[in-house]
């Protein structure tokens, strides 16, 4: 029987952390078992429909006024049907940009940019414009954003 080390093919590797609450939690024992009430997998969390996702890393410094910097991953979940309210992402000219959807009224979809840099759209159908999908999660990264030398132990 021949054996494979799935280690040599695949460089990550899926170890499932424990998930804490908030609150509701008499003490905090980080490590035990006893405090675990179960793990949780990212792709379970963020990704509902696998084969309709991708990720898209942030270039964009123009984008924090949304909570969303430069760095951050987005998952994007590719549909035909988006709602008031949606973040979305629209392909022009090779580039991926982020626009909000706003409202579908008389014959209008209007869309706000979500870069100052970029025009709004407005548009009276879906087929005038390249939507890749709606954004779902984000993951936002906070320590390691700034480099520092003064760290304390």
């Amino acid at each position: 029987m021949n054996s494979i080390d799935n280690s040599a093919r695949h460089p990550y590797s899926y170890q499932p952390m424990p998930v804490y609450e908030d609150q509701r939690q008499a003490t905090f024992h980080f490590g035990k078992q006893s405090a675990v009430k179960y793990k949780m997998d990212l792709n379970l969390y963020c990704i509902k429909k696998p084969k309709q996702t991708f990720f898209m890393r942030v270039n964009n410094p123009h984008l924090t006024s949304w909570g969303i910097e430069q760095g951050d991953m987005l998952v994007i979940e590719e549909t035909a049907q988006i709602i008031p309210g949606d973040l979305v992402v629209i392909e022009q000219s090779g580039s991926l940009l982020l626009y909000e959807f706003f409202s579908a009224e008389e014959n209008n979809l209007i869309f706000f940019s979500l870069d100052s840099k970029h025009d709004n759209l407005r548009v009276s159908s879906l087929q005038q414009v390249r939507l890749q999908g709606v954004v779902t999660n984000t993951i936002h990264q906070f320590r390691g954003r700034i480099k520092s030398d003064r760290a304390v132990a």
